[in-house]
């Protein structure tokens, strides 16, 4: 081994190291009083991760002529600063700022967990509903989202569908949560949001989004479950299955009712998990619509169905195979779809026919209010220098294909972007 790549294993070993040293905490822990006292033990958290990185879009002339979307080039998709302050037993309050661009407010809430079944949380934070929004950026395995969650200014399929929100939500645990127990665990979470997404404003139409969302693990708690991953090689199985329900106003003046159900799977560096997300979206008739009939009578687009779905399959090698540091290397495979705008007829899923009734055939690839369907393949690998999170190397493909034209200059138009995306995270 040459000295420079001895030195580079150094570094980053090293900074591993530091980074795994403070895994348990929010990030580093600056100051700390009472400590022996667990009724009045105060401290203070700094921490952060960014996520460099390089996309090389492989467009071909179609999809670069009705797509305004290319990012070719370096990235920095993230550069988060967050903080945690435990004010007393019961009280901490956390913010978290992202830096890229204009600042912009990520989390800023205070939360007390009062019991394991009673946690309540005011202020900004990811809404209870989707299980791919239960892991916070950092925590995520591939380099985004399932397809059909917004990504801005990249898509916005099924807009509605914020990540954060503004409001109040009510969660906890039932059963037995000690460390290695095996029995089952019920968990739930209920959320009142202004329905205006992150950094919204004021909620001007006096009209709220509810969530709920309730997940049973039925094989005990897993280790390492706030990674999308199995990290932490838990030595038995864990399986867990949810459901979830919204309700909101949108921005398009449409009444939003969805459902959602998903499954997940951990055991010995296996990570696997399935969701399906539907929604109904129209106009609210001025009954038993929770008030949306005041403020979501009259949409700006058709009524709708919007729905979308992922399965998702990961391996993370042995760490025997990777000498003295504990590293990994993770093996990871996607398929996931959306159709944003179906016409209420036809089915369940409702159709995209052209001739279907109440169907508008999407005249922008782009377009956020009625946006064509599409699936995409994701297949990739996660570079650990030592198991943590935190710290790791991603390298993603992802081929889209679109399955419903639309229709530019007279002509049904179908386009498959694909791209290579690198992309380094570290954080504390």
């Amino acid at each position: 081994m040459s000295r420079l790549n001895r030195l580079l294993l150094v570094a980053v070993t090293g900074a591993a190291m530091l980074l795994a040293s403070h895994s348990a905490s929010a990030g580093v822990r600056v100051w700390e009083n009472n400590k022996d006292d667990p009724d009045t033990y105060q401290y203070f958290d700094v921490g952060g991760f960014v996520q460099p990185g390089f996309l090389w879009e492989q467009d071909d002339p179609t999809t670069a002529q009705y797509s305004q979307n290319h990012n070719t080039g370096f990235y920095l998709q993230r550069a988060r600063v967050n903080v945690a302050l435990q004010l007393t037993k019961y009280f901490i309050a956390r913010f978290e700022l992202e830096m890229t661009g204009v600042p912009a407010l990520q989390d800023a809430y205070v939360e007390s967990d009062i019991f394991s079944w009673l946690h309540i949380r005011a202020g900004q934070f990811l809404v209870p509903f989707l299980q791919t929004f239960q892991f916070g950026e950092a925590n995520i395995s591939f380099l985004d989202r399932e397809i059909y969650t917004p990504l801005a200014p990249l898509r916005g399929f099924l807009p509605y569908l914020s990540p954060r929100d503004v409001g109040l939500s009510i969660s906890g645990m039932v059963g037995d949560v000690s460390p290695g127990a095996k029995r089952p665990v019920f968990e739930y979470a209920l959320g009142l949001f202004n329905g205006k997404g992150a950094n919204g404003g004021a909620n001007t139409n006096n009209a709220f989004e509810y969530t709920a969302r309730l997940q049973l693990h039925i094989l005990g708690l897993a280790q390492g479950r706030q990674w999308e991953s199995d990290l932490a090689r838990n030595a038995s199985p864990h399986v867990s299955v949810a459901a979830g329900g919204y309700t909101n106003c949108d921005q398009f003046g449409n009444w939003d009712r969805g459902f959602t159900t998903d499954a997940e799977f951990r055991y010995q560096g296996i990570y696997a998990s399935a969701s399906f997300v539907y929604f109904n979206n129209g106009p609210a008739s001025g009954g038993n619509d929770l008030g949306y009939g005041q403020f979501c009578g009259k949409g700006q687009v058709p009524p709708n169905i919007g729905s979308g779905g992922h399965v998702q399959a990961q391996y993370l090698l042995p760490a025997g195979w990777f000498g003295p540091t504990g590293g990994g290397l993770e093996l990871l495979v996607r398929w996931d779809q959306v159709t944003p705008f179906a016409a209420p007829s036809g089915g369940f899923l409702g159709s995209t026919s052209p001739t279907a009734r109440g169907f508008s055939q999407p005249t922008n690839y782009d377009d956020q209010s009625v946006a064509p369907a599409r699936w995409r393949t994701t297949v990739g690998v996660n570079w650990y220098p030592i198991r943590l999170q935190s710290l790791r190397l991603s390298l993603n493909y992802q081929f889209t294909y679109q399955t419903e034209p639309i229709v530019a200059n007279g002509q049904d138009i179908l386009l498959s972007p694909s791209l290579i995306w690198l992309q380094l995270t570290a954080g504390i």
